[in-house]
């Protein structure tokens, strides 16, 4: 992958991590999490080099899509209290988007 005019800045929680910490959080709601897809692993099908990058869905898996987005100083986490609310009649779409707020960084 070519990093030139990329700036990396080491996160002290990985994508990994935080999309596990989430998948705790909505466990010990009871919320109902049926997909957790690694664009990493996907990519590397086809020889892609791809950043980790990790989507987590929940709640009702014939519901209507929402994809959640956190704003910009926050993270993914930022869902989990509506999680309860939302997840009863809708397909949800988390991902922590990269070098926002407290999101790793490239």
């Amino acid at each position: 992958m070519c990093d030139e005019g990329l700036v990396t800045i080491k996160s002290r929680r990985a994508v990994k991590d935080m999309i596990e910490s989430i998948e705790g959080q909505l466990a010990e709601k009871g919320i109902n999490m049926f997909a957790r897809v690694d664009h990493v692993a996907v990519a590397a099908l086809i020889d892609m080099p791809l950043r980790p990058t990790l989507l987590l869905m929940f709640g009702s898996p014939v519901g209507k899509a929402v994809v959640l987005i956190h704003g910009y100083t926050d993270n993914a986490r930022d869902w989990v209290p509506l999680a309860p609310y939302l997840s009863r009649d809708l397909r949800l779409i988390l991902s922590d988007i990269r070098g926002h707020g407290q999101s790793s960084k490239p």
